[in-house]
């Protein structure tokens, strides 16, 4: 992770009677969307196939020494994350079950709807120029993400959930119960923000350059045993993608 964008190839697979307009559609959304990044479609292939299919690779430039793994956390890290988590699970909620809305404006449901179909990319925060930073996205859920870069580092996590931010659009839409609105945030996913782990002195100075990102805990030893630990992560609400 920490690479800036550099191009994107699209195959598609289509059925013989796919309408031309329907194409030309999925390539303009493509270019308008690449655009805003500053990149372009450079490639791709088009196949006969029964069903509508489309493969997206993404490429992208980054320097050696601000690549970012999940393994180099290290005890001491203070534990920080971009944006509002649960987001994109209300806004599916709301589209699953439009009723559960009924408490939000207009402008709350496009908010909710934008963040779960129209997710924007952190890049704002590449490249990172720290001496060493760990993290990923939190695509799968923030308690997933958490939890991966401890089992990489071989380290454990202490949280401080007063500082995990539930915003009020997710509490309405939650109905205001708390268990719910909590299990959105840790474990509800498609979010795409950033989960990263830095020395003190960084990670200080990465929540006063950017106002949308908050300490929400530390790195630990493995070995302690405290019930705000990673293990107590219910990491089997998180999305999966290959259940046994």
């Amino acid at each position: 992770m920490g690479a800036t964008p550099w191009g994107v190839t699209l195959a598609l697979g289509l059925p013989p009677e796919t309408e031309i307009d329907w194409i030309l559609g999925v390539y303009q959304g493509f270019t308008d969307c690449l655009k805003a990044y500053g990149t372009e479609l450079v490639g791709g292939d088009t196949v006969r196939s029964p069903v509508k299919t489309l493969a997206v690779t993404a490429f992208g430039r980054v320097k050696s020494a601000q690549l970012i793994y999940r393994h180099t956390a290290q005890v001491g890290d203070l534990i920080v994350i971009t944006g509002n988590h649960g987001l994109s699970k209300a806004g599916l909620e709301i589209l699953l079950n439009p009723n559960l809305a009924k408490n939000l404006s207009i402008e709350a449901i496009a908010k909710l709807h934008n963040a779960h179909q129209r997710p924007k990319p952190r890049l704002d925060l590449m490249p990172l120029e720290y001496s060493r930073v760990s993290g990923m996205d939190s695509s799968d859920g923030l308690a997933d993400a958490i939890a991966q870069i401890c089992d990489a580092s071989n380290v454990s996590a202490k949280l401080d959930y007063e500082k995990i931010v539930i915003a009020d659009e997710i509490k309405l839409v939650a109905n205001e119960m708390e268990r719910k609105a909590i299990d959105w945030v840790m474990y509800g996913g498609e979010d795409f923000e950033l989960v990263m782990c830095l020395a003190p002195e960084d990670a200080q100075s990465l929540i006063k350059r950017f106002s949308e990102s908050v300490i929400i805990g530390e790195i630990i030893p493995k070995d302690l045993n405290s019930q705000e630990l990673t293990q107590n992560l219910n990491i089997s609400k998180s999305f999966q993608h290959f259940s046994l």
